[in-house]
């Protein structure tokens, strides 16, 4: 079986020369490929899964999903220097800034893509039935996995049927959907991916980082929960706890976010990299060491792009593991001589300094071979301490506190190295709601849209993002709770004439 990461390089070239341009997001002309070329086989049909659902969710230097700043850089605890980033690290948020029009610009109608591409697929001769059905998995999986997150970006968006966008004559203008059809498009492709797809994939195995079962019910936990539906939400994390997945927590945090760590029993799903294939860690990485900081890698490239905010960094108690001087540089000695930390650069220092706006946020190990940005290193999309802080959620919320939540709670807290809290210390919701969104904070600080997600969903995002406008002092707030979901991008709702609303407060 050849393997997933070469397949990304085959299905590109495939893909390219049978006309499925992954760029184009309106509805494709398949009449001009020749069946008896391309696709002929199982292996083409992988081809088209590969060049249209795992070209979506991946991290490729600038391209794909976890690519885009927007995903990561945003939220109370981290600050993006970036200059095209900076104005938007402060929450306040206008129609058409640059970071909040990527997602709707670049993926949104690559729904339609994935659409078409299932069709396709599923007309085709199949001389396995079980590889079949696992690949219009794959594809029920991509949309609803891609709709769930353009949702918690936009809201409700537009959901152009099939008809329509298989007949080139349609100019039909499609509104946004109504909440029920949002639910009912992203849950049932997700359930009905679900069994068709493996368990989970060994580290080595040809297939590890396709979809899989555990995947599909950590995407619905995460809708879940941000629908506030503490009982589902409940029920797929106990489902991710079965033992028949195998998850458990690394001993060592920072052993996860390593090339020696790659398929620990923590991860449930990465996006894969191979050097010349498909690129890992090496941007997010150079991004975020500062630029006179020696690595000990000479060929790593530094740009000084990403940190955590001074006020989350010094909440941390003494012995976190979480902050370990490999993952967060708070405090060295440039290559110059120069010395650098918190009172150096930010108390008594000014807006040049390379840790003024706070510790370089690199969390993952540079790749010893790497020549210059580039990286081996698979990027951790989801894990297993999520899923146990998520439970522990679900359960108080429902609840209240409990022995149960709290133990979990303590599993992940006590990986880093601290005193586990006792029931006392968070005896109401509000107490312990304050402990948890702390502790998921701090275990997956810069992963992915956590933060966000975690401040919406208990409105909170408002309150965390003016007390982080204040600290720094650098521009007054001007943010609003409906900053909770950004603006859709004006020329989207010019092409669909006014079909398509603004989001409330724009």
């Amino acid at each position: 079986m050849r393997h997933i990461k070469t397949l990304f390089i085959i299905s590109a070239i495939a893909c390219f020369t049978a006309g499925l341009q992954s760029c184009v997001l309106e509805s494709e002309d398949y009449g001009s490929i020749n069946d008896t070329v391309f696709p002929s086989s199982e292996e083409d049909a992988d081809m088209l899964v590969i060049g249209s659902a795992y070209e979506i969710f991946r991290l490729g230097q600038w391209a794909g999903f976890f690519a885009l700043d927007t995903h990561t850089n945003v939220g109370d605890i981290v600050i993006s220097k970036a200059e095209g980033y900076f104005p938007w690290n402060w929450g306040n948020y206008v129609e058409d800034m640059w970071p909040m029009q990527n997602p709707w610009n670049n993926y949104y109608k690559k729904l339609s893509l994935l659409e078409q591409t299932q069709e396709k697929i599923a007309g085709l001769p199949s001389t396995d039935d079980k590889v079949r059905a696992r690949q219009i998995a794959e594809m029920k999986l991509a949309k609803g996995w891609l709709a769930f997150q353009l949702w918690t970006y936009y809201g409700n968006i537009p959901l152009v049927p099939l008809e329509a966008l298989n007949d080139p004559t349609n100019e039909q203008d499609f509104p946004r959907s109504s909440d029920e059809e949002m639910e009912e498009y992203i849950v049932t492709n997700i359930s009905e991916a679900i069994p068709d797809l493996e368990l989970k994939y060994q580290y080595g195995d040809p297939d590890y980082g396709r979809f899989t079962q555990a995947l599909g019910h950590t995407i619905l936990l995460k809708f879940y929960m941000q629908k506030r539906y503490w009982d589902r939400a409940e029920k797929e994390a106990r489902e991710l706890m079965d033992p028949k997945y195998g998850f458990d927590l690394v001993p060592v945090y920072k052993d996860i976010f390593t090339l020696a760590g790659e398929g620990n029993i923590e991860t449930i799903w990465s996006c894969v990299a191979e050097r010349g294939i498909c690129d890992g860690v090496g941007v997010f990485v150079a991004n975020s060491l500062p630029f006179d900081y020696d690595c000990g890698v000479p060929a790593q490239q530094a740009w000084n792009g990403n940190a955590l905010t001074w006020p989350f960094y010094n909440s941390f108690e003494q012995g976190d593991q979480r902050i370990d001087p490999d993952i967060v540089i708070a405090n060295y000695t440039g290559k110059d001589g120069v010395a650098h930390s918190f009172e150096i650069d930010y108390v008594n220092g000014d807006q040049s300094k390379q840790l003024y706006w706070g510790p370089a946020a690199v969390k993952y190990e540079v790749d010893p071979n790497t020549t210059g940005y580039d990286s081996d290193i698979d990027w951790i999309v989801y894990r297993y301490a999520d899923v146990l802080t998520l439970l522990a959620e679900a359960i108080v919320k429902q609840n209240g506190p409990t022995t149960e939540a709290l133990e979990l709670m303590n599993r992940v807290r006590t990986r880093a190295g601290l005193a586990p809290y006792q029931m006392g210390d968070v005896s109401t919701t509000e107490a312990f709601m304050e402990k948890l969104l702390d502790e998921r904070a701090k275990e997956l600080w810069w992963e992915n849209d956590f933060r966000r997600l975690d401040l919406i969903r208990n409105d909170l995002w408002n309150t965390k993002m003016k007390e982080k406008c204040e600290w720094y002092n650098v521009v007054p707030y001007t943010g609003k709770e409906e900053y909770e979901l950004f603006p859709i991008p004006t020329s989207a709702i010019i092409s669909s004439h006014n079909a398509i609303e603004q989001n409330p407060g724009y």
